[in-house]
Formats: C-alpha cells, sequence, structure tokens
C-alpha cells in the first residue's frame, strides 16, 4: 500500500519520466497533441490505472448528443485510423470503462500494468509513445476533412 505523498511523488516521476523519454525517442521538438486537437470537444489523452493504460482518441463535448454526434463523424474513418495505426482501436461509444467517465471515443488498452510499479514503466512508456504517436499521425491526417466535415453538419 502506498502513502497518499508516495503515490503522489510515483506519479510525478513516471510523466517526468515519460516526458524525458518522448523527447528522446521523438526528438526535443515534438509536443503531444493532447487538448490542442483544433476540433472542440475532440482530445487525444493518456490515461492510467493500477491495471491497465490506455491511449484514447475521446470525444468530450459537454452534452451527450454533441458526443455521439462528433463519435460518429470520427468512426467514419475507422479504416484509416486502423490502417495508420496498423491495429484496430476498441471503439466506445458508451465510454464504458471506468477510466473513461462515459465519453465515447476509441482507445488501445495495455493491460496488467501498474503504474506504480516502477517494474511496469518502460513497459508503459513504450506503449504510450508508440500508441500515442501513431494515433497522433493518424489524427492528423484526418483533421482537416474531419474540420470541414464537422462545420458542414453544423
Amino acid at each position: 500500500m502506498f502513502s497518499k505523498e508516495q503515490k503522489a511523488e510515483l506519479t510525478e516521476r513516471f510523466w517526468a519520466e515519460l516526458k524525458y523519454k518522448s523527447k528522446q525517442k521523438l526528438g526535443n521538438r515534438h509536443t503531444w497533441v493532447l487538448k490542442n486537437t483544433g476540433i472542440k470537444g475532440i482530445q487525444l489523452k493518456f490515461e492510467l490505472s493500477r491495471k491497465t493504460a490506455l491511449v484514447i482518441l475521446q470525444c468530450y463535448a459537454s452534452s451527450r448528443e454533441k458526443r455521439e454526434w462528433l463519435y460518429d463523424i470520427l468512426q467514419q474513418y475507422h479504416r484509416v485510423i486502423a490502417d495508420l495505426v496498423e491495429e484496430v482501436p476498441t471503439w466506445d461509444k458508451e465510454g464504458t470503462l471506468e477510466e473513461l467517465q462515459g465519453m465515447p471515443c476509441l482507445y488501445y488498452k495495455l493491460d496488467n500494468v501498474d503504474y506504480l510499479q516502477e517494474k511496469d514503466w518502460n513497459t508503459i512508456h513504450s506503449f504510450f509513445i508508440d500508441y500515442m504517436y501513431r494515433l497522433e499521425q493518424a489524427f492528423l491526417e484526418i483533421k482537416d476533412v474531419l474540420k470541414v466535415e464537422i462545420k458542414e453538419l453544423q
């Protein structure tokens, strides 16, 4: 069991190490897109729990209808995303995993890892860097088309 302080320290070190490894692998100029997608209501994110690690493309608009609408538009590009990432993601319109907080998304999941166990960090960091980079590139490939389609349908 970890104290609140130990958990906070491990969490801070985990993310600092991820940032360092990301820069090492992708170059100092690389910055993750994350919330800066340029499309309101869509974000890329890392999510951790004591059991899993997730790389997510999430629809987080304020209303349920808007989230589902964005998800439906995004899902039209499922083949493009799967081809560019080189793996089919899990599509979840209901955001059924606890970590997804009911938000529609697509995600890649790594099971049986615990971010509070330093022995799992290399595995999680490699998964995060690899899958987020590929998902980010896939998103950037379809971003302009998504923007136009969203604008036309509003």
